[in-house]
């Protein structure tokens, strides 16, 4: 669904030899931020969709060259559970965070 999801914000730092970026996204009208790790360069923009109940998140560096992409399941965001081990399958109904 069109407008479902949408990136409010990027930002990132260095980690060392490598950078992180924060996310944030807007996913039905709440804000969630999204960690990403181990880049090799700054990202300068981002952009979210959804497919197939995921939401795609790509990073782009200086010139919109691609820089990373990371998927998670929509149930993730509508649990509120983003420190699951794995984002990128549903998460269970037992306990929240471990995935």
């Amino acid at each position: 669904m069109p407008g479902e999801v949408r990136v409010k914000g990027v930002r990132g730092h260095s980690m060392g030899d490598t950078y992180e970026a924060v996310v944030t996204l807007v996913y039905k009208g709440v804000e969630h931020a999204v960690k990403v790790s181990r880049l090799c360069s700054l990202p300068e923009r981002a952009e979210a969709e959804v497919e197939d109940g995921k939401v795609v998140i790509r990073l782009y560096a200086v010139g919109e060259e691609p820089l990373a992409s990371c998927i998670i399941d929509v149930g993730h965001l509508e649990k509120g559970c983003l420190d699951c081990r794995c984002l990128m399958l549903p998460p269970r109904e037992e306990k929240a965070g471990e995935c």
